[in-house]
């Protein structure tokens, strides 16, 4: 397991003859699909570098450890570091910066990385080394103790090694309260064969003051895992001095071993990000649009040192009749959905779809790509890919165009524009174009890409409709900002041998943008929520003034797109002037009221702001008619 979980053996002969080499699968599984590809040979093999990490646009000497790298020309050599062979190699500032992508195969939670690859003449192949924009410090060697802790200055990145099975390094810095410090360690992202953990100390070394440990986040879930063994963690100065770091390896009573190198990052809070984008999909498709249909990838955001505000995806130089607007990955959010389309007849067959990322602030990123290798249990496996390639192939049976901007109605306020804010409601109105209209089957949706904190909704279009809606609470904590979410659809379709299958479509993406709230709408707790045909009832609710609002509400029963003319159900509205805040609305249960639950059904307060009826906040009411 010297390259991943792929083996590696450095055999020096011992005598001439014949030699047996034994390959087999470790848990004793096997298919078709299991090949392999095995390497015997004699040429140079670079095992690692020190440093591991250049400063971008400065020339700095690299020192190469492999194999077979003694009878190299033109360049001295020498025996270090536990047999390995040494050489020692200038690269130039030219070279000293980020490329991509890089002929190596690389974790989706690599993706953070930026570098460049260096083949040395001849070498089996290219070894990466990581560049950065602030200096790079060498591990001392002798600070393997607090007592002999090694001074760095911050911000910058430490290129270290642990050598021996049980060390230990240590480093000093002398920082200030209340500064904001960045810890990031760069280990299994770099193939070092090594589990780390990092430990902050005060001055003595004896008390610890924070630990930093794995990274289990895992915004790629298990199309594209993310998460890993490196430590990560931010920390806020508790006050003026001088503080120790504590660099170990939690795999204990190993032997010497010189490839266990590190990279320690610290950096103060000055944002950065990556995005990775990867098929929806839960196997390892590509990305096939139908003409007249859409196709969607996730867009995952890896954000650095306390990036928070949105964060735009754009598609540049899609060739006539490819479609893909811009989406929007929301403040604290890590993933959201890109959708790309394709008109009944696009000018290219096969393309590769090029997104950029943009965040106020940092600037404009590459998206990557992203693909899955292997599915299933207990882990996927995924890769970083060149490109993002699509094709165009067959026809879309089916096309739903959604849209969350649809006015209301209201009886006072006349035609309303739809303002979204923390505490209200998102509506989503969907509409549905089949393209064979002898078939009409029930369409299910749902919503992709949501934020984690929005909950997500179904709803049923019955057979033959084309029509329906879709509505989502957003929390009273969500951050202001731009969203996007898509609409996802499941129904049946008919196939060439007169059977049917299961299909899953997506629509537009929906984009949002959720302004500060002037009230919180409540509902009462304890308000009615099973009735009968007939009865009149009394909905209690309050309407919470926040950030200065001091205007006039009035409140009304609502569903989607519908102010007061709820089906079945009439509502006397409310208003409320000076400093009243609680309420209640008289709701009367018409005797032919639809039986069952009321979908969407909410209360609707309009905020008033020098006459024109500027805010909008809802609640949704939980009711189901009974016979």
């Amino acid at each position: 397991g010297y390259f991943g979980i792929d083996p590696l053996i450095d055999f020096s002969v011992p005598s001439d003859g014949s030699y047996f080499v034994k390959v087999q699968d470790l848990i004793a599984t096997g298919s078709v699909e299991h090949y392999y590809r095995l390497d015997i040979d004699t040429g140079p093999r670079v095992a690692f570098s020190v440093p591991n990490v250049v400063q971008r646009g400065k020339e700095s000497r690299v020192a190469f450890y492999g194999w077979n790298l003694g009878g190299m020309r033109d360049r001295s050599t020498t025996k270090d570091q536990a047999d390995f062979d040494r050489v020692e190699v200038d690269i130039p500032g030219s070279l000293a910066q980020g490329t991509w992508p890089w002929p190596v195969r690389q974790h989706p939670s690599q993706a953070v990385l930026d570098g460049f690859a260096y083949h040395l003449p001849r070498s089996h192949a290219s070894i990466v080394i990581g560049v950065t924009d602030v200096p790079v410090v060498l591990d001392g060697g002798q600070n393997h103790s607090p007592t002999s802790a090694q001074l760095i200055s911050h911000p910058c990145e430490v290129s270290g090694q642990l050598v021996a099975g049980d060390e230990r390094d240590w480093y000093a810095i002398q920082t200030q309260r209340g500064e904001v410090l960045y810890f990031d360690v760069f280990a299994q992202r770099i193939q070092s064969p090594v589990d780390l953990q990092v430990g902050l100390f005060d001055a003595s070394g004896q008390h610890e003051l924070v630990q930093f440990g794995d990274e289990i986040r895992n915004n790629g879930g298990k199309i594209l895992p993310t998460n890993h063994l490196d430590p990560v963690g931010r920390w806020v100065v508790p006050a003026d001095g001088r503080y120790l770091i504590e660099v170990r390896n939690l795999i204990g009573g190993l032997p010497t071993d010189s490839r266990r190198t590190y990279r320690l990052c610290v950096r103060r809070e000055e944002p950065d990000f990556q995005v990775v984008a990867v098929s929806r999909r839960d196997d390892p498709s590509g990305l096939n649009v139908r003409r007249g249909g859409r196709e969607v990838l996730d867009v995952l955001a890896f954000r650095q040192r306390g990036l928070e505000g949105p964060i735009r995806i754009s598609a540049k130089d899609l060739p006539q009749g490819m479609e893909c607007p811009d989406v929007w990955i929301g403040t604290g959010v890590e993933r959201a959905t890109v959708v790309l389309s394709a008109d009944d007849n696009p000018s290219e067959r096969f393309g590769e779809l090029k997104l950029e990322a943009f965040a106020e602030g940092v600037g404009h990123r590459t998206v990557r790509g992203g693909a899955i290798v292997r599915t299933g249990t207990p882990n996927g496996w995924g890769t970083l890919t060149s490109q993002i390639p699509f094709a165009v192939t067959g026809d879309a049976a089916l096309r739903i165009t959604a849209n969350g901007h649809e006015t209301l109605q209201h009886p006072l306020y006349g035609k309303l524009d739809v303002r979204h804010s923390p505490g209200g409601i998102l509506d989503v109105a969907v509409e549905i174009e089949r393209r064979d209209p002898k078939f009409q089957a029930p369409v299910k949706l749902m919503a992709a890409g949501l934020p984690d904190s929005i909950r997500n909704q179904t709803v049923v279009i019955p057979a033959g409709e084309q029509q329906g809606s879709l509505s989502f609470y957003l929390p009273a904590h969500l951050a202001v900002g731009r969203y996007s979410i898509v609409i996802r659809a499941e129904t049946m379709l008919p196939t060439a041998d007169s059977k049917t299958e299961s299909v899953t479509i997506y629509s537009n993406p929906v984009v949002f943008d959720v302004r500060p709230a002037a009230f919180l709408l409540e509902i009462d707790p304890f308000a009615p929520t099973r009735v009968r045909r007939g009865e009149v009832i009394v909905v209690g609710y309050s309407s919470l003034r926040r950030n200065g609002f001091i205007g006039k509400m009035h409140t009304e029963l609502a569903a989607p797109g519908r102010v007061t003319n709820v089906v079945g159900l009439r509502g006397r509205g409310e208003t409320f002037i000076g400093q009243t805040d609680r309420g209640s609305l008289q709701v009367i249960i018409n005797d032919d009221a639809p039986l069952g639950k009321v979908p969407f059904l909410r209360l609707l307060t309009v905020g008033i702001l020098e006459d024109e009826p500027i805010f909008q906040g809802s609640s949704f009411f939980n009711l189901e008619i009974v016979d």
